[in-house]
């Protein structure tokens, strides 16, 4: 399951939502198509809850699945609807 973790987008310790954006701009999302991807919740570094809320927002597009927080205790967030269910 790939992770997904925002502290890796911070520039001296902080993330901007413009580097943000700018970022997210540049990343290639599909390598998480299809997948079940879990959205790292803790670290160093003060996430504001409006990073997350982007970070899912844009791995929706593409995953199946998406889960955040602990890697040992996931929380779902997101599951796409199929035809069948």
């Amino acid at each position: 399951m790939p992770v997904f973790n925002l502290q890796e987008f911070a520039v001296d310790g902080i993330i901007r939502e413009r580097d943000l954006r700018d970022a997210f701009a540049h990343f290639n999302w599909e390598t998480m198509r299809g997948k079940s991807v879990h959205i790292r919740g803790c670290g160093e570094v003060t996430v504001p809850v409006w990073a997350y809320a982007m970070a899912a927002a844009q791995i929706a597009q593409y995953a199946d699945k998406i889960s955040y927080g602990e890697e040992a205790a996931p929380i779902p967030v997101f599951e796409r609807k199929t035809e069948a269910g």
